[in-house]
């Protein structure tokens, strides 16, 4: 099954396979050239190509997982092998080379880039420069660590078998080690904070026909070929349907005959930032503990097409690699402590495979105890009536703060204190509420015994849980239906803020007439809506003019900006602190001021585009599906679709649900699902792009989960014979 799974992934996707294994291991510019030399210095400076490489060993010597894999290897290869130079994908033909053979560490490669896109969030330079600026009380005062109104991920009242809070075990905040002000600054591209996902799961008490329904949507970059891969894998012991990753094995969402499962990012914060205390001028060694250490060197030969080979020494520490010794970089003298770049006893695509071949709860749970990273929230459905689900990965046990910060790497008393075992990871089985659902929220309360920091959604999952809470006699299609919502708690929140402060007296009969709109508006982002537009330009001017301070210091460093939670809080409860007050100007402001000046620049902005009757919140948005070499003739721009990155329909800018899904367990699972894309990677096929419009629109279409090769309830489409 896995060979004829690699075989047929390899038909459709050979091109999309080979180009995402490229840029985890920092080969882009063999094929592309200057233009991506960067990305391909700053992939191994993190260490991700020699991360590949530890983990393919670790994996190449596990005798039963490796024939899995393997199975897959050969089948991708036996397609590879059969193709002759005029039959290559186009992209090959287009940038003038030909595939490689796959093989275990291309494996580990795709495993790598999929860890960068969920595995890579925090602020530790950023929170430090802050706290430089301004102070800790003021740092503390504007980034609290929880937000009173979350809805976690484990319901409220959920007990934890440990009861004692990890104590404190890092050092002072004066170890820290804030960097200086860099002038002209390399900046370090950081993974999108708008990667996320929807999961959610009801039982039969809530339900039409007392079975569960599960669902599920990723929001991952979309790109065309499509994220996802869909096919059904059948053997004598188990038969799945789902979607998988094209360059593993298995299939990572869906279901089969007795369970479905769908998974969510977690935001756990898995890399910290350490600073080097070299022991020498040439930085060949550091100090740890009063002691002299040894950097290890490893030399990173980066090909560049059309130029000289660049060799790029990394140096390697006992947190990691250094990123960088510029004078220019931020990151100056830091080093990586990363949980992608470890390997540890676990094998992911072990978790996956389990799941494929689950019959019940405990094989779920047995599944996920080999998960490692990246976080991921799993949710579960079963036949026998089950719902549960588990957060699981390896979460680091630190002390209060830890990681928010950059921290002083010659002290070991800065490492992490192991990892959440298992036993305690936050999880709940069919709980009195009738639902479980995660959508990148924190994945407990304050009562959960172990410290840990991270950026977590605060959105999405309130209006999951408010939606869930209120409904009842649950069909497939209400579902389908949720997971097209639109609304947002976030502008229902902040809206009514900014409206009690704005001064209608300074406004002209066509800003009253705007005005009149957002008042009338109920805080969904329809695709045809002018309040969408209205609110998301007022609510990204209010941002600049309040935190002006801030980002006059990031023109030297880099810095983050106070969350809108944060902000609504403001507004609502200390109004009159010192943040609401232009630097610009010689007057001292208050909340009036800023709101009324941020209403009148967007309207003055907007109201050439407004008078067109046609600019509405789609062209405001601009959401495209790029191909992933962005090459404008096979990508599909200027997508028209409501959502917003706080709605359930997460869509925005090139980012979005990349696979929606909804699975009914009854006697005969029933499923449907829809992906912004299609099967083929090759741009002239009927199947490249051709469910877009109907994932734009909210139509699913039904998933048929063929029986056997004799199934005839549906038509078959295709069929092709693997000798």
């Amino acid at each position: 099954a896995y060979f004829v799974q690699g075989y047929v992934t390899a038909k459709d996707r050979l091109w999309q396979m080979d180009i995402s294994t490229r840029s985890s291991a920092g080969r882009l510019s063999e094929i592309l050239g200057n233009r991506t030399f960067e990305i391909d210095k700053r992939a191994r400076r993190m260490g991700m190509l020699k991360a590949a490489e530890d983990v393919a060993d670790f994996w190449s010597k596990e005798k039963e997982s490796r024939a899995k894999i393997d199975a897959y290897i050969n089948g991708v290869n036996s397609y590879i092998e059969s193709l002759t130079p005029d039959q290559y994908p186009i992209e090959f033909k287009l940038l003038d080379y030909k595939p490689e053979k796959w093989s275990i560490l291309k494996c580990a490669q795709f495993y790598k880039s999929m860890e960068r896109s969920l595995n890579s969030r925090e602020y530790d330079l950023e929170h430090s420069n802050l706290v430089k600026a301004f102070g800790l009380e003021t740092f503390n005062y504007l980034f609290p660590n929880r937000n009173a109104k979350e809805s976690p991920i484990i319901p409220k009242g959920v007990e934890f078998s440990k009861k004692e809070k990890t104590p404190s075990i890092i050092d002072s905040l004066q170890s820290f080690g804030f960097l200086n002000e860099v002038e002209n600054y390399e900046k370090f591209e950081k993974e999108p904070d708008f990667i996320g996902s929807n999961n959610w799961v009801v039982d039969g008490s809530k339900t039409a026909s007392g079975n569960p329904i599960l669902c599920n949507d990723p929001h991952l970059i979309l790109n065309l070929p499509a994220v996802w891969y869909e096919l059904q894998l059948h053997t004598p012991t188990f038969n799945c349907y789902g979607v998988s990753f094209p360059g593993v094995p298995g299939i990572i969402i869906g279901f089969n005959e007795n369970i479905a499962w769908g998974t969510t990012n977690g935001g756990h914060d898995v890399k910290d930032w350490y600073r080097i205390k070299w022991a020498d001028e040439n930085h060949n060694s550091y100090l740890l503990d009063g002691n002299i250490v040894e950097v290890e060197k490893r030399v990173e030969e980066i090909k560049i097409k059309g130029q000289p080979t660049f060799y790029d020494t990394v140096k390697y520490t006992q947190w990691g690699p250094i990123y960088s010794e510029s004078d220019n970089s931020p990151y100056k003298d830091l080093a990586l402590r990363w949980i992608s770049n470890e390997v540890a006893n676990d094998f992911v695509w072990k978790t996956f495979w389990g799941f494929n071949e689950a019959k019940n709860h405990n094989d779920f749970i047995r599944a996920t105890n080999f998960y490692g990273h990246p976080n991921q929230n799993f949710v579960f459905a079963s036949k026998g009536g089950d719902i549960a689900l588990k957060v699981s990965g390896k979460i680091p046990i630190k002390g209060e703060n830890q990681g928010k910060f950059i921290q002083d790497g010659s002290s070991m008393k800065n490492d992490w204190k192991g990892f959440v075992p298992q036993s305690d990871m936050p999880q709940a089985l069919n709980p009195k509420q009738g639902f479980l659902s995660s959508a990148n929220q924190a994945p407990t309360d304050d009562t959960y015994p172990y410290n840990y920091t991270g950026v977590f959604n605060h959105y999405r999952g309130r209006i999951i849980n408010r939606k869930l809470d209120s409904m009842s006699n649950i069909s497939p299609k209400d579902m389908m239906v949720l997971l097209m919502n639109n609304e947002s708690i976030l502008a229902e929140e902040f809206l009514p803020q900014l409206i009690k402060y704005l001064d209608n007296n300074q406004l002209n009969a066509l800003q009253l007439g705007f005005l009149k709109i957002l008042e009338d508006w109920d805080f969904s982002f329809e695709k045809d809506g002018i309040a969408p537009l209205l609110f998301e330009a007022w609510r990204q001017k209010f941002r600049t003019l309040t935190w002006d301070e801030m980002l006059s210091v990031d023109e030297k460093s880099p810095v983050i900006l106070p969350s809108d939670w944060r902000a609504i809080e403001l507004l609502d409860k200390d109004p009159f602190n010192e943040f609401f007050d232009r630097k610009a100007t010689p007057e001292k402001e208050g909340p009036k001021e800023i709101v009324t000046a941020a209403f009148l620049e967007i309207t003055e902005e907007l109201k050439d585009k407004l008078e067109d009757k046609d600019y509405t919140w789609t062209d405001f948005r601009s959401s495209d599906i790029n191909h992933l070499a962005r090459l404008p003739g096979f990508s599909r721009t200027d997508i028209e679709a409501g959502g917003y990155k706080e709605a359930i329909n997460a869509l925005q800018g090139v980012a979005g649900p990349s696979w929606r899904m909804v699975v009914e367990m009854g006697d005969e699972v029933e499923a449907w699902g829809v992906f912004p894309g299609g099967q083929s990677g090759e741009p002239a096929s009927k199947f490249y792009d051709n469910a877009i419009n109907s994932w734009c629109e909210g139509d699913f279409y039904e998933l048929y989960f063929m029986k056997n090769s004799e199934d005839q309830r549906k038509p078959i489409l295709f069929k092709q014979e693997f000798k």
